[in-house]
């Protein structure tokens, strides 16, 4: 395993960061109303890369210029789970307004995707 180490870290892998935003996409994978094996895997991988690449910048923005003036600190590995379960629903917005827009179809009234169960 200490083979791999050196390489995830060269790509930017965090092993927190990247097993609580996979914790946060399984959660909400295991939240649909029909919960599918592909959906979980696709949400858990997806929750994994969210977390590990926005989570630990998104902590140390917040901690630097907002919460630096009142001395608190919000730590990387639960914001990498918030971001890993609500990122994944930021991306189905994203690419389902990409899609939408691809289509030459309008926009769902709130702007959002059509399928709300992802």
């Amino acid at each position: 395993m200490d083979g791999w180490r050196p390489f995830l870290t060269s790509i930017g892998i965090d092993d927190a960061s990247t097993i609580a935003g996979f914790a946060g996409g399984v959660v909400k994978g295991l939240g649909l109303l029909k919960v599918d094996v592909t959906k979980v895997i696709t949400l858990a991988v997806t929750g994994a890369l969210i977390g590990n690449y926005i989570g630990k910048p998104i902590a140390e923005a917040i901690n630097a210029t907002i919460l630096s003036s009142i001395s608190f600190h919000i730590p990387v590995v639960p914001l990498s789970f918030v971001i890993g379960y609500m990122g994944v629903t930021a991306l189905d917005y994203v690419i389902s307004f990409g899609r939408q827009k691809l289509n030459g179809g309008t926009t769902a009234s709130s702007g959002g995707p059509k399928d709300a169960s992802v």
